[in-house]
């Protein structure tokens, strides 16, 4: 009887890894879209949030799914963030942009509805950002515009979390998709500030992109 339960149970497992790694699949694909960052100031008691700068964001994803509603997907983006301050007093208008690029290394874990052709999907992860390059330009009325290199003044590495949703679709050869991510920014963008003060990155992207069925 015991011997009978045990084989029952090792035919068990066999079958469902195989069922498992059946439905392995791998399709690496590539991305492109618009992106949205401001810069959240916040001290004791006051949040100060800079008006948003429009971005690009283009890289390569990687869907690794185990089963047909769950899926881990990485990806490399090159992705532009940053923010801007104006003010306006007496005639003259004062404006401060920081245009920051890093090269963002996001993790999804990514739930699907099952469905035959479109599925709709959650999304959910960790998003590193290695900082290439961070431009600072402050221009007045009247006055030449100044732009100046401010990458030593800005932490080597941006870290934070994504969530989000988008849509997919199931052709023979390819899967066609749109999302959308906010980012939530946990590093401070300058080096040095105050224990009481935090200047993070936060912003959404819109992407759309291919990927390939292996």
């Amino acid at each position: 009887m015991n011997k009978r339960i045990f084989c029952i149970i090792v035919g068990l497992i066999i079958c469902f890894n195989g069922f498992v790694f059946a439905q392995v699949s791998v399709q690496p694909g590539i991305a492109v879209g618009l992106s949205s960052y401001t810069q959240k100031i916040k001290t004791t008691g006051i949040t100060i949030e800079p008006d948003s700068k429009m971005g690009f964001v283009a890289g390569v994803v990687l869907d690794l799914s185990v089963i047909n509603i769950v899926s881990i997907e990485p990806g490399i983006f090159y992705s532009m963030r940053g923010m801007k301050m104006e003010n306006s007093e007496e005639g003259i208008t004062q404006t401060a942009t920081e245009n920051i690029s890093y090269l963002a290394i996001p993790v999804h874990l990514k739930l699907k509805y099952p469905s035959l052709l479109l599925k709709p999907y959650g999304l959910a992860g960790l998003n590193l950002g290695i900082l290439l390059s961070a431009k600072g330009k402050t221009e007045e009325t009247g006055i030449p515009a100044v732009e100046e290199d401010i990458a030593d003044e800005c932490n080597p590495t941006d870290f934070g979390f994504d969530f989000g949703a988008g849509v997919e679709f199931t052709l023979p050869a390819l899967t066609p998709f749109v999302e959308f991510a906010y980012y939530l920014g946990l590093t401070n963008v300058p080096k040095d500030m105050p224990d009481d003060v935090s200047m993070k990155n936060s912003g959404w992207e819109l992407k759309g992109g291919l990927r390939f069925k292996l």
